[in-house]
């Protein structure tokens, strides 16, 4: 058994025998006039209410019974040596300001890491703290080596902080903001359980890092900068369960700028983020084969990234940005935004490419004007850029009651730069934003409503037609049923040429046409139009809708003096992305479109038809 002795007694005032294994008593505070202490083998400094100060002490797998519980090591008393501790507490160094006792306590960890090194193994050491508030005025330094749990304790910027400094730099040389240890490989350390509180809108960075240790268990409320990792390669990088609150006012984001986003990763492989909410915004540059999970409101920013995953988002708000990179983004939930949920960016002629994967895009009852509702918009200049998707919708309610396929339509992609668009069909592809491939398409005459056209009272008169377009390749149109194609008169709603149709009358306030194509035909002499209008339906948030003369919902009109209206009626028409499949209204085989071999035709007689290459076979 250990035998106490009186350290100031027996050894420092009196010079007395060294004692392995024993317990030195501290009970009160002692100053050692500069002396040098070295302490025996494996023996306890038990602090039972004193202190010690002005000297250095020297450990020799020295363990540090904390009974007094904090401020026993004076500014002016050094450690050095080797000591067997299971963690460093901060608070055991009594400091002038809170920045240099956790400066100490890490420095301390770290010497006591450093000793314990071998050419086999490492050990890293714990720094903790007692749960409290801290106000910290300048940048702290933590090694690799050293870890630090802080027990849940808030962290404020106090008045006099340094702007130009982060609260902590791991492992990063303060001076000129580079690595301290260059590539320090695949390392255990931690940094979690800390509140970091910024209640005044200071310009105060949390974090810059230039490790790949694990950074979980975070609340910040206010940073300007969460986490920015310097530019060099940093592997297996680890962020989970942070929460981030709240906009600095002193720091806004700028969502195409990089150097204003809350998380700045770059260079590196194989990293991670889980579990990050409420709307933190994420940069990702110069990386490959990472990836985001579990994620709530964040706006992500992909830049140069080779293999990012995006997965499980639920984002009311933010956006997806890509700017030459490869993106998969699977299992994710949007609520629409008027002006796109997934930008693509770039300046030069390097395209990106997107795969979505079970991604809904839903609350678009809620947009101001849903003919104008692309949710992938494209930024840059060049056409160079490809999506591929694959049930991927948009939802008309929000979510709450679950899915209903019902409600389930088709969206549309736009290229800002050449003005053009294209629907995106739930399984389908978009390559170098021309044209879609092995998309999945259902149409049938019953599941669609027809339009109607209201005769008004106003001076103007035109001949409508509308047909409802199954495929434009093959020269289909849904027909029977309610759906008609023959020829109105109808009376404008004024003196312009503006008419009123009804999109539905079946009383619902919506109805989804999902991947159909009207076609509405307009001239003034019965049989001759004049021009006809695309009308791509996927909703209609509005029970009438106006055809004016530069479109519906201002989608402008094409002229023509030799519109061809011959197409094939069918009632039902289905295409798997190569071949379609097409139950036809009459019994008469087709002859007119551009049909592929393998297309099968269906008579209401019940005879079958089949087109190899040149030639309908039964």
């Amino acid at each position: 058994m250990k035998q106490k002795i009186d350290l100031t007694s027996s050894y420092v005032r009196t010079n007395g025998i060294k004692l392995a294994n024993a317990i030195y008593e501290i009970a009160e505070d002692v100053d050692f006039n500069g002396q040098q202490i070295q302490m025996p083998a494996n023996c306890v400094l038990s602090f039972e209410g004193g202190s010690i100060a002005n000297g250095k002490l020297t450990g020799n797998d020295t363990v540090i019974n904390d009974n007094r519980l904090y401020a026993f090591i004076k500014p002016t008393m050094q450690l050095a040596g080797s000591f067997t501790i299971e963690k460093v507490i901060a608070n055991w160094f009594d400091e002038t300001e809170d920045y240099q006792m956790f400066q100490r306590a890490f420095d301390f960890a770290y010497a006591i890491s450093e000793a314990k090194k071998t050419n086999y193994s490492s050990s890293s050491i714990f720094v903790t703290c007692f749960a409290m508030s801290y106000n910290i005025s300048r940048g702290m330094y933590i090694p690799v080596g050293v870890s630090f749990n802080g027990n849940n304790a808030s962290f404020f910027p106090s008045a006099n902080w340094v702007v130009s400094e982060y609260m902590f730099y791991l492992n990063i040389n303060k001076q000129n903001l580079d690595w301290k240890v260059a590539y320090p490989g695949n390392i255990e350390e931690e940094l979690c359980h800390i509140n970091y509180c910024n209640p005044d809108n200071r310009l105060c960075h949390f974090i810059l890092g230039g490790d790949s240790r694990f950074i979980h268990d975070i609340y910040a409320f206010r940073p300007a900068i969460f986490y920015k990792q310097i530019n060099e390669y940093i592997d297996n990088k680890h962020i989970c369960n942070i929460v981030i609150k709240g906009d600095n006012s002193s720091f806004p984001l700028n969502k195409l700028n990089s150097e204003t986003y809350r998380i700045q990763w770059r260079l590196g492989d194989a990293s991670e983020i889980n579990h990050i909410s409420d709307g933190a915004s994420i940069y990702i540059g110069g990386g490959a084969n990472a990836s985001i999970r579990n994620s709530i409101n964040a706006t992500v920013y992909v830049d140069s990234c080779r293999n990012i995953l995006l997965e499980s988002f639920h984002n009311e708000l933010g956006f997806i940005i890509a700017e030459r990179s490869s993106v998969i983004l699977k299992n994710a939930y949007f609520y629409a935004n008027q002006t796109g949920n997934i930008l693509i960016v770039g300046e030069y002629n390097v395209g990106s490419e997107l795969l979505l994967e079970n991604v809904f895009f839903g609350n678009l009852i809620r947009l101001t004007d849903f003919n104008s509702y692309y949710p992938i918009v494209n930024l840059n200049t060049f056409e160079n850029s490809r999506v591929v998707l694959k049930n991927t919708y948009g939802l008309i309610n929000n979510g709450e009651n679950g899915h209903n396929s019902g409600n389930a339509i088709m969206l549309k992609y736009k290229n800002n730069y050449s003005k053009e668009s294209h629907y995106i069909n739930p399984n389908g592809e978009i390559i170098n934003v021309g044209h879609i491939v092995n998309n999945f398409k259902y149409l049938d005459s019953n599941s669609v409503l027809s339009l109607k056209w209201s005769n008004e009272s106003g001076s103007r008169k035109a001949y409508i037609r509308t047909i409802y377009i199954a495929d434009e390749t093959r020269r289909l149109k849904l027909l029977g049923n309610a759906l008609t194609d023959g020829e109105v008169l109808v009376n404008s709603i004024d003196s312009t040429f503006a008419y009123r149709a009804t999109m539905y009358d079946s009383g619902n306030s919506i109805q989804q046409l999902t991947n159909l194509l009207i076609r509405i035909f307009v001239g003034t002499a019965s049989g001759r139009y004049n021009y006809y209008y695309d009308f791509g339906v996927v909703m209609q948030n509005q029970e009438n809708f106006i055809l004016k003369e530069n479109g519906i919902d201002g989608l402008v009109h094409k002229r023509t003096d030799n519109i061809d209206i011959n197409y094939t009626p069918c009632t039902s028409y289905r295409y798997d992305g190569y071949n379609a499949l097409v139950r036809l209204l009459n019994n008469q085989i087709p002859n007119v479109g551009n049909w592929v071999a393998g297309d099968k035709v269906f008579f209401p007689n019940g005879k079958i038809y089949q087109y190899n290459g040149s030639s309908w076979q039964e």
